[in-house]
């Protein structure tokens, strides 16, 4: 789903300790562009990861946990998501991976219950909620109706059992199941978790990346620096 470079840069160090160990990558991206921005130079094979170009339905206004997320990424229909679902298999056929990283990419996590190999899910708080159900709010000083929440889980829920059931695949019985992987890359920090009620977890802390990117220039008013990454 994830479409910026907080998608990308994030692997760039990961993927040239890969590439100088002889390792084969395969990145499957939103944005090619930006991903060939990033790893154009270096010996990986770029891939157009498998996107929905139509409007959902019923959009959650404002999403305040994964899975209106999820629901607003086109999980409400199934047919829609077989078909993408269906496309990842094809790219994995054509990958034959050993291992797979999942940054912010639920329906390619559907699509590789059918697949034996390695995987982990990586990215901020935001990209990995932690166990439960329903999934929780992650407006989390914030009132919220739990029964929504639940409503939310449900709903995408039988969208990806319908598609499982159809690729002759077990069912689910809770959305949190999606996101239980060999291993998990939480990037970021405590304090900057969008769950701060997650236990039991390693934070990686974030990857500076030598020479890549601009220094920020600070204003001079202020008593503290304070980064914001936005999306307008």
């Amino acid at each position: 789903i994830g479409g910026g470079f907080g998608h990308l840069v994030p692997y760039l160090d990961l993927v040239r300790a890969l590439l100088r160990h002889n390792h084969q990558v395969i990145f499957a991206s939103h944005d090619l562009t930006s991903a060939e921005a990033v790893f154009g130079k270096y010996r990986v094979n770029l891939l157009q990861a498998p996107v929905s170009l139509r409007k959902v339905p019923n959009p959650y206004p404002l999403q305040i946990n994964y899975a209106q997320l999820m629901h607003n990424a086109h999980f409400s229909n199934p047919q829609e998501l077989l078909a993408r679902v269906k496309a990842w298999l094809h790219l994995f056929h054509y990958a034959k991976p050993e291992l797979i990283i999942f940054d912010h990419s639920p329906t390619a996590l559907v699509a590789a219950r059918a697949l034996t190999c390695k995987k982990i899910i990586s990215g901020s708080g935001f990209l990995i909620p932690p166990p439960g159900y329903p999934l929780p709010n992650m407006v989390y000083w914030q009132e919220c109706d739990l029964d929504s929440l639940k409503r939310a889980d449900d709903g995408v829920l039988r969208v990806i059992n319908v598609v499982l059931a159809q690729m002759k695949l077990p069912v689910m019985e809770r959305l949190d199941a999606l996101f239980r992987t060999d291993e998990q890359f939480l990037l970021g920090f405590k304090e900057l978790d969008h769950y701060p009620m997650r236990t039991g977890t390693n934070y990686l802390g974030i990857f500076p990346i030598p020479n890549y990117g601009e220094d920020p220039i600070w204003p001079e008013a202020g008593a503290k620096k304070v980064f914001a990454y936005l999306h307008p």
